[in-house]
C-alpha cells in the first residue's frame, strides 16, 4: 500500500477517482478502506468489470461502479442471497443480480441517473473552472458564492479574477456588514459574474487562508434543473430493456441531481395528472407493468460510503405490476397516490 501524502482538497474539475486516488489523511484512508471492502466481497468476474468503469474520469460511468458496490453491500448485510451477473453477460442482455431471500427472487438492476442542468457541456466546464479560480482567492474571514450572469467562450483566467477580488475582500470588514453579506460585480469581455462575500465570525475563519466557496440562493441565470425529465427517461429506458421477465423486477437508481426530492421521484413515476406520461401511467393507463419497483437513493457519492449506512433508498411499489414483489424489502417504503382524472 502506497503512502499518499496530498492534503489538497478536491478541485471542482477533479474526477472522484483520481481524488480518492491521491488524497492523504486518515479520512480517505478510511474510505478506500470502506470502498475496499465491498469490492473484496464481489466475485471475480465483477470485480474486473465494475474497477474499470469505478477508475473512469467520466462521472455516470465511476458513479454507476460505485452504486452497483453500494447495492451489492446494503442487500448482502441485510441478509439476502445475491447472484452477481456483472461481469458475466457473454454478450447477453440480463440484469446485474438477482436478489432472493427463501424461495422468493426478484431481478434487480442497478443504474444512475444525472441532474438535468440547464447549462450546456461548454458552460459547465466553464463554471467549474470559474469555482476552481474563487477556491484559490484569500480571504479567511469570508465565504464566496458565485452567479455567472453571462458566459464568455473561454476562461477570463486567474489573474483577472483573483487580484480585484483579494483587494475589494481586503477592504471589507467583516463586522462592518449588517446585512452579513454584499456582491461585487465583475465583467471581462462577454463574461459576467456576481461573487457575493458573506461575513464569517471569527471562530469561523478558514485556517487555509483561503474562502470557502458555498451555494448562491439564486441559480444561475435564475433557471430551475428539472429533475422529473432525466428521472423519467432512464426508468423508461430500463423499464423497457428485458421484455417479457419470469419474476419481478427492481429497478435501483442512485440520482446525482443535487435538487432531487421525493416528489420529483413521485412525479417521474406515476406523474402529476391523468394525462401525464410518467413511467408507470400515461394518457392511456397503466403502463411498464413489468417493472415492479424502483430504489431510490439519493446524495451517495463514493467518497462518502459511510453515509450508506444512514442515507436509505426509498422503495416505490408499481401499484400496476404484473408481478409485484413477493418479499418484504428492508427500505422505507414511499407513500404515493396514482393520478385520478380531474
Amino acid at each position: 500500500m502506497r503512502e499518499r501524502t496530498d492534503g489538497r482538497p478536491r478541485a471542482h474539475q477533479e474526477p472522484a477517482y483520481a481524488f480518492l486516488d491521491r488524497a492523504g489523511g486518515a479520512q480517505w484512508e478510511r474510505v478506500r478502506a470502506q470502498l475496499d471492502g465491498w469490492f473484496a466481497r464481489l466475485p471475480a468476474p465483477a470485480r474486473a468489470d465494475l474497477r474499470n468503469r469505478f477508475a473512469q474520469d467520466a462521472e455516470l460511468d465511476h458513479a454507476g461502479a460505485f452504486w452497483e458496490l453500494c447495492v451489492h453491500e446494503l442487500h448482502r448485510r441485510r441478509g439476502f442471497e445475491i447472484v452477481v451477473n456483472i461481469g458475466c453477460e457473454a454478450g447477453e442482455r440480463r440484469q446485474d443480480f438477482v436478489l432472493a431471500r427463501g424461495r422468493e427472487r426478484c431481478w434487480l438492476e442497478a443504474t444512475v441517473v444525472g441532474g438535468d442542468s440547464p447549462l450546456s457541456f461548454t458552460e459547465r466546464r466553464l463554471d467549474e473552472q470559474l469555482r476552481d479560480i474563487l477556491a484559490t482567492v484569500r480571504a479567511p474571514r469570508f465565504s464566496l458564492a458565485l452567479e455567472v450572469v453571462s458566459y464568455g467562450a473561454s476562461s477570463p483566467g486567474r489573474r483577472r479574477i483573483v487580484p480585484p477580488l483579494e483587494r475589494w475582500l481586503g477592504a471589507l470588514d467583516p463586522r462592518e456588514l449588517h446585512a452579513g453579506s454584499c456582491v461585487r460585480r465583475l465583467a471581462f469581455d462577454d463574461f459576467v459574474i456576481d461573487v457575493e462575500a458573506i461575513a464569517l465570525p471569527d471562530e469561523l475563519a478558514r485556517p487555509s487562508g483561503c474562502a470557502q466557496l458555498v451555494p448562491r440562493d439564486v441559480g444561475t441565470r435564475g433557471a430551475l434543473v428539472n429533475d422529473v425529465r432525466p428521472l423519467r427517461r432512464k426508468i423508461k429506458k430500463k423499464a423497457a430493456r428485458y421484455g417479457e421477465l419470469d419474476r419481478p423486477y427492481l429497478l435501483a437508481v442512485l440520482a446525482l441531481g443535487d435538487g432531487v426530492r421525493e416528489r420529483d421521484v413521485e412525479h417521474a413515476l406515476l406523474g402529476a395528472g391523468e394525462r401525464d406520461h410518467a413511467v408507470w401511467h400515461g394518457p392511456g393507463g397503466p403502463c411498464n407493468t413489468r417493472l415492479s419497483g424502483v430504489l431510490v437513493g439519493r446524495g451517495l457519492r463514493s467518497t462518502e460510503p459511510f453515509r450508506a449506512a444512514t442515507a436509505m433508498p426509498a422503495l416505490w411499489r408499481n401499484p400496476w405490476a404484473s408481478r409485484p414483489l413477493g418479499f418484504a424489502l428492508p427500505w422505507r417504503v414511499a407513500a404515493a397516490a396514482p393520478p385520478v382524472a380531474a
